[in-house]
């Protein structure tokens, strides 16, 4: 394989998450509009950070191989000195055409978190009129509609893999929750667990349910599991 091929490979590898990933598993992996608009902000922020640094790194090493090549121009050829400056010239040129192909990387990668941020901006009605405390209030009233989806996805999850009620974890933050919130996390979870079946779970939350009524929704999540498994 000739070094034409490896770097045609090398720049197509630049790009540090794929696109996908980034839509779906980095900006995209919160539950609402609003928390998806936040993390698309915080990430793009956090990549143009990056790629601010490095453009800084790739404007130092092409000041240092201008001054480098000033230094060969004055030496004398075949001495040890001269040779010596070449291969760091050509050291320093390699690093930094790696530098460069990973500096397009992030562009790209920059680029998606961008069209991420378009779509749910759009999704938000959020554009060039609205102001700071308006996109503020957005997100901070989403909240709690938030919150629910996160507990209640959480709590199936941990009925069905555990055989029993809301984890711990769950359980305390719902304690710290208002009664009505409570009620929305509950139809929340309820109609997740119905999307795999017919019977409506409705879990012991903090105490409000014996031992004996959590084993016996285990068991019923897993024997509809079971079910489902064996019609597939």
């Amino acid at each position: 394989m000739n070094d034409k091929q490896m770097e045609k490979y090398f720049k197509a590898c630049a790009q540090p998450q794929s696109n996908y990933a980034v839509e779906h598993f980095i900006d995209g992996a919160a539950l609402t509009p609003e928390r998806r608009f936040r993390q698309s902000v915080i990430e793009l922020e956090i990549a143009s950070e990056s790629y601010a640094e490095v453009e800084y790194q790739v404007a130092k090493s092409k000041i240092k191989i201008k001054k480098l090549k000033g230094k060969l121009f004055n030496a004398n050829k075949g001495t040890d000195r001269y040779d010596l400056l070449s291969l760091k010239i050509d050291r320093m040129a390699t690093r930094l055409t790696k530098t460069l192909r990973g500096l397009n990387g992030k562009r790209k990668e920059m680029e998606q978190h961008i069209n991420n941020l378009k779509k749910v901006e759009a999704e938000l009605c959020f554009d060039q009129d609205t102001t700071v405390d308006e996109v503020y209030k957005v997100l901070q009233d989403a909240e709690s509609e938030y919150y629910m989806i996160k507990l209640a996805t959480d709590t199936a999850a941990h009925i069905i893999s555990h055989r029993g009620g809301p984890s711990v974890g769950v359980s305390l933050s719902l304690q710290q929750m208002p009664k009505e919130d409570i009620a929305k996390f509950q139809a929340t979870l309820n109609g997740m667990l119905q999307s795999m079946s017919t019977n409506s779970f409705v879990p012991a939350i903090h105490g409000s349910g014996s031992i004996k009524d959590i084993m016996a929704l285990g068991d019923a999540v897993m024997k509809e599991a079971n079910t489902l498994k064996q019609q597939e």
